[in-house]
């Protein structure tokens, strides 16, 4: 009995934990979640020191115009990053990291002086992932909003669940991961009323050492019997990388990165399909 036990343990914790249950499929979203703008957008980052950067992004279309600038401290276990947009609106992060243990904070501050604040603890060990989050919304009168989640690597699969309780309302959420040799399936279940399922695989090349391309593919429904699917793939080259993503409206979106020289990028995306048409271009220059 006791070898039947130890057997078991070693099969069920052999297996180191990849993820959380925030980030359970960022793999696939890569492929799927493009982040496509419009107009010209530049943004110039500038190391002023090992410890500080600051940076400034801008974006200008046809009918709107956005900056902000940002500046990024890193001492010894603190990241905190501050910035600041065209309307005024202040936000401030930070991370602090103590052995497996983290603790961080999201701020912000409009012009009215009303405040959106978010504290998140956040657990990590080799097994399993605890994260305890607490939303003070930037409503008058709100009331707060907790958060409650963890994932736990069971051999080959890690399985999860979520809590969200806010006034009279409780949500439950739940995730199943199955990660194998260059490709990874997701599950969730999402407030009992949305089923999502993702699977992302990764091509590499014969020497094994580098990626050649990635693709994945998405389905969701839910209990109105709405359903979303797609697919995705990014392919990779010397100077940067092409990523197309088609969904079940039969839009397509494309997005494409070259790096031009050392520390100068550029953008290009675009989405078409029926009665959708919309580009950008812009340029990232770190120095």
């Amino acid at each position: 009995m006791k070898s039947f036990y130890k057997k078991l343990k070693d099969t069920l914790f052999n297996t180191q934990l990849t993820s959380s249950f925030d980030t359970y499929n960022n793999e696939s979203n890569t492929v799927f979640n493009l982040s496509n703008f419009t107009g010209i957008k530049t943004e110039i980052s500038k190391t002023v020191s090992p410890n500080f950067q600051i940076s400034h992004i801008s974006n200008i279309g046809p009918d709107f115009e956005s900056r902000q600038t940002y500046g990024t401290f890193c001492f010894n276990n603190l990241l905190l990053q501050t910035s600041i947009d065209q309307d005024k609106i202040f936000r401030i992060r930070g991370t602090h990291m103590f052995n497996n243990f983290y603790t961080k904070f999201h701020t912000v501050i409009g012009r009215s002086k009303d405040i959106f604040t978010q504290i998140e603890i956040d657990l990590r060990n080799r097994y399993n992932n605890l994260c305890i989050k607490m939303i003070q919304p930037a409503i008058k009168g709100a009331s707060c909003v907790y958060v409650g989640n963890y994932m736990q690597q069971l051999g080959i699969f890690s399985i999860g669940g979520e809590c969200i309780k806010a006034d009279e309302y409780l949500g439950l959420s739940f995730v199943g991961r199955y990660e194998g040799i260059g490709h990874v399936s997701t599950i969730s279940l999402q407030h009992f009323n949305t089923l999502s399922i993702d699977y992302y695989k990764t091509v590499t090349s014969k020497n094994k050492k580098s990626a050649l391309f990635e693709y994945g593919m998405h389905f969701s429904t839910n209990r109105e019997k709405q359903m979303s699917y797609g697919v995705g793939v990014r392919v990779h080259s010397k100077r940067g990388e092409i990523i197309g993503s088609l969904d079940n409206k039969k839009v397509l979106s494309l997005v494409y990165n070259d790096k031009l020289s050392e520390g100068l990028s550029l953008n290009l995306n675009c989405r078409v399909g029926k009665n959708v048409f919309d580009y950008g271009y812009g340029f990232t220059y770190e120095f």
